[in-house]
């Protein structure tokens, strides 16, 4: 019986400190990843209500969408025609339930399903910094956006969501790392 990237990314004691490796050699495993047109997409939420939703772009670009009666529809706007790309079925779940129709892709699902990691837990985080990736502020976590957030909400102070940007921004890419990590392994 093949390993299991499970919800708790326990890997059994002898994929440990090693090399990841493909949970099915003969090709089959998760679904496909999308090749066309993806946006890597973050929500910070607070009680399942976003307040920021990120979005980066293949090229790098990265966008994002604050709190607003209109969020929902310039979301819409801006991500039409587009796969987003998620960690977990949360941030597709919120999105759905405030009303955007868009086409999902949880990567994390597609990668429990494809390989098994020597890691012990599977936050994007985690596997993404396991990939290599460096986040720009690792201080700073989703308690501390939110009071960002909240700060600049109360104060208007640009400054201050400047310190909550990155944190999102970085999710965004730590995506991208990782899709391009699952694109390169998948043959």
């Amino acid at each position: 019986m093949p390993a299991v990237w499970t919800e708790k990314f326990v890997t059994p004691k002898r994929l440990r400190n090693k090399r990841p490796g493909r949970l099915h050699q003969d090709g089959a495993g998760g679904t496909p990843l999308p090749e066309n047109d993806v946006v890597f997409l973050d929500i910070e939420t607070e009680l399942d209500a976003p307040y920021m939703v990120g979005l980066m772009a293949v090229d790098g670009t990265y966008d994002y969408v604050l709190h607003s009666d209109d969020m929902i529809d310039r979301l819409a706007k801006m991500v039409r025609g587009r796969t987003l790309m998620h960690w977990e079925p949360h941030d597709a779940t919120v999105l759905r339930a405030c009303g955007l129709d868009a086409d999902f892709f949880d990567l994390h699902k597609h990668a429990k399903q494809t390989y098994a990691l020597p890691l012990p837990r599977s936050a994007i985080k985690r596997v993404s910094e396991w990939l290599g990736f460096n986040y720009q502020h690792p201080h700073i976590d989703y308690v501390m956006c939110k009071q960002l957030y909240d700060d600049f909400y109360e104060s208007g102070d640009r400054d201050v969501l400047g310190l909550a940007l990155p944190y999102n921004r970085d999710d965004c890419k730590a995506l991208q790392i990782t899709y391009d990590w699952c694109a390169k392994n998948a043959a």
